[in-house]
């Protein structure tokens, strides 16, 4: 339960949370338009959301530690990139904890999860404040969303 709490806290740097707060930082680093970046940003959302079908059928195919592990590796690339440059929860849970005591364990990652998404943006401003750049902050959270999958 841990491993995937923390797994869902290093899902911030790809939230609106966090990517709202430094969207001009971004716009300015990468050099493209806030009109680009909103595009993307939609696109992005929406192949997410058109997407969960198909991961949904991939999970019951080979097992939710699998395919979560496969997608915990895309987002740390995703993350490695971006430093240079909840609809699956509802499957993930039950296949790891069973449905008995589903709705509590819900509900106390879901806080824990709240909790770290509201710091992770500190982060983020931090790096950026010591570095000028948010290329090492997105490596550490690469690397360890990478390590807790290797060790899930």
């Amino acid at each position: 339960m841990g491993v995937g709490t923390l797994g869902m806290i290093l899902t911030s740097p790809g939230q609106t949370n966090t990517v709202s707060i430094f969207i001009e930082h971004i716009i300015e680093d990468l050099n493209i338009s806030r009109s680009l970046i909103s595009t993307l940003y939609a696109a992005g959302t929406l192949a997410g959301g058109f997407s969960l079908p198909f991961w949904g059928k991939k999970i019951d195919q080979h097992g939710t530690r699998k395919i979560v592990t496969f997608v915990a590796v895309l987002f740390g690339f995703a993350c490695i990139y971006m430093g240079f440059a909840r609809a699956v929860g509802a499957v993930i849970w039950p296949s790891f904890f069973g449905r008995e005591h589903l709705g509590s364990i819900y509900g106390v990652t879901s806080a824990v999860t709240i909790f770290g998404a509201a710091l992770g943006p500190l982060p983020f401003g931090f790096a950026f404040d010591m570095t000028g750049s948010y290329q090492l902050v997105l490596l550490v959270f690469a690397g360890v969303s990478m390590l807790f999958t290797l060790t899930a």
